[in-house]
């Protein structure tokens, strides 16, 4: 547990993220429990797909832009929220997919962020975090603050294990993401109180759960911030994982002493991957932005055991016009493992 003197250290007082909408739940649309094929969603359409939902929209100049993403339905759902979150007097939209968890274990739930850039395009952004206190549709799926004096968005990020000591479970930040200009920027604040305080108090269900202290040199940015690299480099080919090492890990025998073989060529075979022309091996398959001279397409990655055809079917495309990319985020912490690819085909 965390000592008190450690939390005065930034008693500054909590302050929730506001006003947010609650727009309508969507990962029923099109089946028995919601008839309807499609949705006004703020100033977009959404209908269902085989795979999820796809979202649909218009620029500043008329030119038209899709989003297809996953969606949760059945026993779970996906609610959609609208907020200015960077302050820039557009409204965006929180998509936030979730399925009940067994028992009061961890509940998990999976942001899906559409922010809105300066020609009214959406830029994407998906995290994955846990469902602060409430059940059912229309509750707030995620810790938002706002700390800062430009009133933007705060995005608390927290993972959930259960504990190896006794039947509760531990929580901790993995990371603080501000928006701005339409992305989602790591923040690592000097005064890490106020984010503790607003985990405690939104993430307290009455059982046993510990809060484990930050330790903000651990964590990885998720995030989509715009960066400043020069380096474009193309995809040079886009491989499956190999399913011959999708099986439990091989172990070896040496000095009598039971260990993972060394230099085991599956630690990198298991993943799908790309092969970059700079030589780098990214593991999995990001979301992908795809600006062309008259639209915006986004696909986004579908984090199940199944292969999603469309997000491959894209990759492969950018791979064989060897296209230049900008790569955000790193989810391995020893890997290239881009969350999202940009490829600009206007130019």
């Amino acid at each position: 547990m965390i000592a008190s003197g450690w939390l005065l250290a930034g008693s500054t007082q909590a302050q929730s993220f506001r006003p947010m909408r609650y727009l309508d739940e969507i990962g029923h649309l099109g089946t028995d429990y919601d008839l309807d094929t499609s949705a006004r969603i703020g100033t977009a359409t959404v209908s269902p797909t085989e795979t999820g939902a796809l979202f649909r929209g218009f620029d500043r100049k008329g030119n038209p832009w899709t989003v297809a993403t996953t969606s949760t339905g059945g026993i779970g759902w996906t609610d959609v929220w609208q907020a200015d979150f960077d302050r820039d007097s557009q409204q965006d939209l929180l998509i936030a997919e979730l399925f009940p968890a067994n028992g009061r274990g961890c509940q998990e739930v999976k942001l899906t962020f559409l922010l809105f850039d300066a020609e009214s395009r959406p830029v994407p952004w998906t995290v994955e975090t846990n469902q602060p206190f409430g059940d059912g549709p229309g509750n707030r799926p995620a810790i938002l603050e706002m700390h800062n004096a430009n009133h933007h968005a705060e995005l608390i990020v927290t993972s959930c294990e259960y504990s190896a000591s006794s039947n509760g479970i531990e929580f901790q930040i993995r990371g603080v993401y501000e928006a701005e200009k339409a992305h989602w920027k790591l923040i690592r604040p000097l005064r890490i109180g106020p984010y503790f305080k607003a985990v405690q108090t939104r993430l307290s269900r009455g059982r046993d759960v510990t809060f484990l202290k930050p330790d903000q040199r651990e964590w990885l940015d998720v995030g989509n911030a715009i960066e400043t690299s020069t380096s474009r480099p193309f995809i040079s080919s886009v491989l499956r994982h190999d399913p011959k090492c999708r099986v439990p890990i091989k172990l070896e025998i040496v000095d009598e002493h039971v260990r993972k073989p060394v230099n085991d060529p599956c630690e990198v075979l298991e993943h799908d991957r790309l092969q970059m022309s700079d030589g780098a091996i990214c593991f999995g398959w990001p979301s992908v932005v795809i600006d062309h001279a008259d639209k915006r397409e986004i696909v986004m990655d579908d984090s199940s055991i199944f292969i999603p055809p469309l997000i491959e079917s894209r990759l492969r495309e950018v791979a064989l016009a060897r296209l230049p990319v900008i790569s955000f985020g790193q989810s391995d912490p020893k890997h290239c493992s881009p969350t999202l690819l940009w490829v600009d085909q206007r130019k």
